[in-house]
């Protein structure tokens, strides 16, 4: 039976959309994961998506482990809207584009990741993004309303 420290080291994956976007297309966006075991079950790493479909920037993951079963949760360090046409935007950029002023960047929402090793390297599942709300700072209740999504992973060690 592995242990947490199986863990340790560098994982390639893939994350897929269970809806196609605006435009058709279920892309699949490739990432890698650089994880280190923690204290009972728990671990924690670095993210990062891979281009043309991916997010920019490193995230951050971390969760649990109890063989065989796995969960996570994997935030980015920054919002990015995708448009039908597959480019992003920073959430930042989107909102000085609708005419609303806005001074920071958001940072991404919370992706919640639960799966499966189905070998000692080797584990898929689903994740989910829960839909929300992104008010903007300011003295008016301007905001975002911001879709959930869905869809599967795989990852393996290399």
């Amino acid at each position: 039976m592995p242990n947490t420290n199986t863990l340790e080291g560098i994982w390639r994956g893939f994350y897929q959309y269970s809806r196609p976007d605006p435009a058709g297309n279920l892309p699949v966006v490739d990432f890698t994961l650089i994880l280190k075991a923690g204290w009972l079950g728990t671990f924690q790493g670095g993210v990062t998506d891979d281009p043309p479909h991916g997010i920019p920037g490193q995230g951050h993951v971390y969760g649990r482990v109890s063989f065989p079963r796995i969960k996570f949760t994997k935030q980015m360090p920054i919002c990015y809207v995708r448009y039908p046409d597959g480019r992003h935007t920073t959430l930042r950029e989107a909102v000085i584009a609708k005419g609303h002023p806005c001074k920071r960047e958001f940072p991404g929402q919370k992706i919640q990741y639960e799966g499966e090793f189905i070998a000692p390297d080797r584990a898929s599942g689903t994740w989910v993004i829960s839909a929300g709300f992104i008010r903007l700072p300011g003295r008016f209740r301007v905001g975002f309303k911001t879709p959930g999504s869905t869809g599967t992973w795989s990852m393996a060690r290399q």
